[in-house]
């Protein structure tokens, strides 16, 4: 297995914005039902800017492999308020990959109890913001949203 952390720095500033601000802001196609709609961005203050990457692993992968590995390339995973920052700025990258913001657990668990992490993905109908279940096999088509430790 090949982890890669794409090069391509993508600069985000935070618009000192709420959740269902930055939802609406992206004009989502679809957005799942099951994302509270008061969430909290955790962003910090207005303005505070943040460099985030798209990290890729070559191989299907699950959940528990992850976030040692970005620990280990000297990253943290991103939140969901820097998810949505991204699908504002870079809006078209969702429908190459879908993204995922590992660093933000939706706590709703479901009729098993599984919990969830939001992505943004998308298809030629349009942009998608939606939740999988944590503990699901993460193909190599997804890309994680990752900040340098510290940032």
């Amino acid at each position: 297995m090949n982890a890669a952390i794409d090069p391509k720095v993508y600069e985000l500033i935070h618009l000192g914005i709420s959740f269902s601000e930055m939802v609406a802001m992206n004009r989502f196609h679809f957005v799942s039902k099951k994302i509270p709609k008061g969430y909290s961005c955790g962003l910090g203050h207005k303005g505070r800017l943040v460099d985030t990457r798209l990290l890729h692993i070559d191989a299907d992968i699950r959940f528990a492999g992850v976030l040692p590995l970005i620990d280990s390339l000297g990253f943290r995973a991103g939140t969901v308020g820097e998810l949505l920052l991204f699908g504002l700025r870079f809006p078209a990258l969702q429908l190459e990959h879908p993204i995922v913001a590992f660093g933000t657990v939706i706590d709703i668990p479901d009729e098993h109890g599984n919990l969830h992490v939001p992505y943004l993905g998308g298809d030629h109908v349009g942009r998608d913001f939606d939740i999988r279940h944590l503990e699901q096999i993460w193909p190599t088509r997804y890309r994680f949203l990752v900040v340098e430790k510290g940032k």
